[in-house]
């Protein structure tokens, strides 16, 4: 405990922020029973305990570098993904910002129809490419439009949408930027 409290200052919000190393995504990692681990995790089980297997450790705080366990609770995967949606930090939250920065540069942002209809049937961005047997970053690059699927995947996508977003709207999706 006292190395990991060495690698934490306590904000003034209540927040523990991390000062060990951090990952892409801003969450920290620390070394426990000889293996690298998140530092949220690290925290729960040092002043918690346990967490059982499947499930997720959660910021209340919604600070990717607090390890407070006060600010941390353990909940599935269902959870952990209803909480960021129900905060703004999903993926498509994320894309509506980047659609915005880059429309903001160039013009106008029209949504690929794909994203409007898993936005509309609150499908999961991992879900759906799961179902279409496709990875996650492929997905991604379509609905960024920086890559569009083949005839096969698009025939696969308009079956996935029960024809809600047609092979044309798949394949051109009036290139988002005018």
């Amino acid at each position: 405990m006292e190395t990991f409290m060495k690698k934490v200052i306590k904000m003034e919000n209540g927040c523990w922020e991390w000062q060990g190393n951090l990952n892409k995504q801003g969450y920290g990692s620390f070394y426990f029973e000889k293996k690298s681990i998140g530092a949220h995790r690290a925290s729960w089980l040092i002043f918690k305990g346990e967490i059982p297997e499947k499930l997720f450790v959660c910021h209340t705080c919604d600070n990717p570098k607090c390890v407070n366990p006060e600010h941390l609770f353990l909940g599935n995967a269902k959870m952990n993904s209803d909480d960021m949606r129900k905060k703004n930090r999903s993926f498509f939250q994320k894309l509506k910002e980047e659609a915005h920065r880059f429309a903001t540069k160039r013009g106008c942002y029209k949504p690929h129809p794909l994203e409007v209809y898993f936005e509309e049937n609150d499908i999961a961005i991992s879900k759906a490419a799961k179902r279409m047997k496709i990875s996650m970053s492929h997905l991604h690059r379509i609905l960024r439009k920086t890559h569009y699927p083949s005839l096969k995947l698009a025939y696969k996508i308009e079956r996935y949408t029960k024809g809600k977003v047609s092979l044309k709207e798949v394949i051109q999706p009036d290139e988002g930027v005018l």
